[in-house]
């Protein structure tokens, strides 16, 4: 009797289980968030597959060298064998953008009727607004940005299937002074007047702008809280007190480091020769242990270090 009792239950948990997993999957099917999450702000995406097909073009998309860009969002993310399929047809997937959706460049004369085979829920132009950060929307813009002379400094992002020569050349000939340029990275650091912001985004090859990044802070004279190993090698006398005593740490740098008190009889240095000061900073950040100055003590001020030169471990390996 109490085999067929626990037999039962045991039918009953299971098909509840089942009914459980097949409503919660149903519900995720239906409640998929679709909005493409930008910097600039959500933009809500309706499923226009069909009518884009029917009446759009891509021709009213940016489009640079024979290829037109656009947000391309399917109804679920596409696995690899899907991705293959999709670039075989000639479109190539840049960039993820949240939820569902990619940065496409799709070649010209593209058949749209393809996209039908690829679980494709909507194709958008992508507009100016959408390729521009917070920070360049509207004035005021951050004061580290801002010139004296009224013009603002801004990193443009370009598509990575564009060559950057090309880029550069077109944003000469706009008359947009280049600062710096990272063409493995697809950056460039330019100086413009405020009323070209627009005029920037709106270019085809650009992908983002942003301001230049806040200046930078050095944050080595607060590395223990940063750290959080105040926490566990504590100033106080009832705290903890793990300082990294009988632990080896290596550190390979731009050379040897000191002669400093802070590291004396705690440094096997396996250098060629003295390089820059990097090394003198992270080995005192990790191991240095606040004899000139206790207000700046290391992270484990008790730890032994082994420390190689950058060109001797090169020749290492």
């Amino acid at each position: 009797m109490r085999n067929i009792f626990f037999k039962s239950n045991k039918i009953l948990l299971s098909f509840l289980l089942m009914v459980f997993v097949i409503q919660f999957t149903q519900s995720q099917q239906t409640n998929n968030d679709y909005r493409l999450l930008l910097k600039s702000g959500t933009v809500d995406l309706n499923e226009n597959l069909n009518s884009f097909i029917n009446e759009g073009s891509l021709n009213s998309f940016d489009t640079y060298k024979n290829k037109h860009y656009c947000f391309l969002q399917f109804n679920k993310i596409p696995s690899q064998i899907e991705k293959a399929l999709i670039e075989a047809s000639g479109i190539e997937l840049l960039d993820y953008i949240p939820n569902y959706a990619y940065i496409a460049s799709v070649p010209f004369g593209y058949n749209t009727e393809l996209l039908r085979n690829y679980n494709v829920r909507n194709i958008t132009r992508i507009q100016g607004i959408h390729k521009t950060a917070n920070s360049l929307l509207a004035p005021p813009y951050p004061d580290w940005a801002v010139n004296d002379d009224g013009t603002v400094d801004i990193v443009a992002k370009y598509y990575k299937n564009i060559d950057p020569a090309s880029v550069k050349s077109m944003v000469n000939e706009a008359g947009i002074q280049i600062i710096s340029s990272y063409d493995y990275s697809q950056l460039l650091t330019l100086r413009i007047k405020p009323e070209d912001v627009d005029k920037v985004a709106n270019f085809a090859f650009i992908m983002y702008l942003d301001a230049i990044p806040h200046p930078p802070v050095p944050d080595d004279t607060e590395a223990r809280s940063l750290h959080r190993v105040n926490a566990v090698n504590s100033a106080y006398p009832a705290g903890r007190h793990y300082d990294g005593t009988g632990v080896v740490c290596a550190i390979a740098d731009d050379g040897a480091i000191g002669p400093h008190i802070d590291y004396t009889g705690r440094v096997t240095q396996h250098t060629i020769g003295y390089g820059n000061t990097h090394g003198d900073m992270t080995s005192g950040i990790l191991m240095g242990c606040g004899n000139l100055d206790p207000t700046i003590v290391g992270s484990a001020p008790g730890a032994y270090l082994q420390l190689y030169s950058i060109p001797h471990m090169k020749k290492l390996h």
